[in-house]
């Protein structure tokens, strides 16, 4: 399994086999790395990593220690973030454009390319918290503000499918997909 641990205003992953085996902190102090996520090969993670103004979306390889920025911080990735179940997309709440909410875009995790996917106008609030579905086909997120967030689906391959999921709204603080569906 991979977690956070932290320490103050700092954070490295923990990798510690299920069975009870030793833990393994990842990075050194002075950084926040946030949002662990294991690549179907189980040899590599993605997380969120910050450190003064520098922040990313990281590759690690667990055998040689290796760290790839995916996403820069130019784009302002957040930290909750998913990666597709085939390892090679990743989709993000980025920011589109100045002054507008965060939407949710689709990155190649081989290329760094960064494709928006959905693009909030003003007032609708940000979209956050993406989940690929199992067959990596759509994406479940939530739009909105505070405790108005509604959930809302899109086709991984197609902006313009993005429609509310439910007319219920609230406070959100991530999904899981039962089946495909």
């Amino acid at each position: 399994s991979a977690f956070v641990v932290a320490d103050g205003d700092e954070s490295r992953i923990a990798i510690q086999s299920l069975d009870g085996g030793p833990r393994r902190l990842i990075g050194e102090p002075g950084a926040v790395r946030q949002s662990p996520v294991f690549f179907p090969d189980g040899r590599r993670i993605a997380f969120r990593f910050a450190q003064g103004g520098d922040c990313a979306l990281v590759e690690y390889d667990l055998d040689s220690g290796s760290k790839r920025d995916i996403v820069g911080c130019a784009a302002q990735p957040r930290p909750r973030f998913d990666l597709a179940p085939d390892g090679k997309r990743l989709a993000v709440t980025a920011t589109h454009r100045a002054q507008f909410p965060a939407g949710i875009a689709i990155v190649d995790v081989a290329s760094g390319e960064l494709r928006h996917l959905t693009k909030p106008e003003p007032g609708e609030g940000d979209d956050i918290h993406p989940r690929f579905s199992p067959d990596g086909k759509r994406i479940v997120f939530f739009r909105g503000t505070a405790s108005h967030r509604r959930a809302w689906l899109v086709n991984a391959d197609d902006p313009a499918s993005a429609k509310p999921a439910s007319a219920l709204e609230g406070l959100t603080y991530g999904s899981a997909w039962l089946g495909p569906d």
